[in-house]
């Protein structure tokens, strides 16, 4: 089946099908929509997303006065805080994430001298966690090396108390009262079921 996904002005087509005509007849369907409640918006502003590997990569258009108005292809696109590419494997999504939450923790460690345990608790939790797990039923790691990316943003953070420094990670969450990262996201995706 093909998979494709186009983002129109901050909606999301999404069609699977083998029969790319559909895709098209969606896509001018939406054009006369448009047409209808005078809800323009620029073709040139689109992206087509082509997910799964059997995928031929088609070209999708718009109509206007000038012509057809090929959809350019994009490598990813973000919606709703999420960033997915193509392949799906969501790491320049987590990338980002870990550099975001990193700079956090950078920024908390230049403006507090002294951390205790409630003070980082606190700031931990409110600032830096959020970013680490928003959206996680989505774009949850499947591989080593993404988990192990998303967690050492953890082990870094609990370095902060200069106290338990020098203790192992495990020791120091057992400390601080804390999951993992991989533990509260196990515990996350059996709620959400």
């Amino acid at each position: 089946a093909i998979t494709s996904a186009g983002v129109v002005s901050g909606a999301i087509i999404y069609n699977t099908t083998d029969n790319k005509d559909e895709i098209q007849s969606d896509l001018l369907s939406l054009q006369k929509w448009r047409e209808k409640w005078q809800l323009f918006f620029n073709g040139q502003k689109c992206k087509c997303l082509h997910h799964g590997r059997k995928n031929e990569n088609h070209e999708y258009f718009f109509e206007s006065p000038n012509g057809r108005e090929i959809i350019p292809k994009g490598e990813e696109e973000k919606d709703l805080g999420v960033t997915f590419s193509i392949n799906l494997n969501f790491d320049s999504h987590i990338n980002a994430t870990v550099t975001k939450a990193n700079s956090i923790l950078g920024l908390i460690r230049r403006n507090c001298s002294y951390i205790d345990i409630n003070v980082f608790n606190k700031l931990y939790k409110s600032l830096v966690r959020p970013h680490l797990e928003c959206a996680q039923g989505v774009w949850s790691p499947h591989l080593k090396r993404q988990s192990k990316l998303i967690e050492g943003v953890q082990k870094r953070a609990t370095k902060l108390i200069s106290s338990i420094q020098h203790l192992k990670y495990d020791y120091r969450l057992r400390y601080l009262n804390l999951p993992t990262l991989k533990y509260r996201r196990l515990r996350g995706d059996m709620i959400l079921t």
